[in-house]
């Protein structure tokens, strides 16, 4: 079973989704100021990967693939989404995108 993660959201019902994905040794938090932002056409989903911020760990690549996507089908029903990540979040997003289709991928120190 995948961990449950902690997702900071926002923006309008129906809009395109966009996940942001932190770096090592911070949380969704730090994505904050974007996802102010971004929420004004967009669904914005911040998540704090397992084992950081209030969501359950251990952190693991796979862990985190796999909550990740429990999430994503949560909130997007179906809908390919949006995904930037950095650094460690990059990572994730990577391995991310190599199983599940995308709309668009933005790695960021990977």
């Amino acid at each position: 079973m995948a961990p449950e993660l902690h997702a900071a959201r926002s923006g309008p019902a129906g809009a395109p989704v966009v996940v942001l994905l932190h770096p090592m040794g911070h949380s969704g938090a730090i994505w904050d100021p974007h996802r102010e932002l971004l929420s004004e056409r967009f669904r914005v989903i911040a998540p704090a990967l397992p084992g950081y911020g209030s969501s359950d760990g251990p952190f693991t690549v796979a862990g985190s693939v796999d909550a990740l996507a429990h999430l994503v089908s949560e909130v997007a029903a179906g809908e390919r989404v949006h995904l930037a990540g950095l650094s460690l979040g990059a990572r994730v997003g990577l391995r991310f995108a190599a199983d599940h289709p995308l709309a668009s991928l933005a790695l960021v120190g990977c």
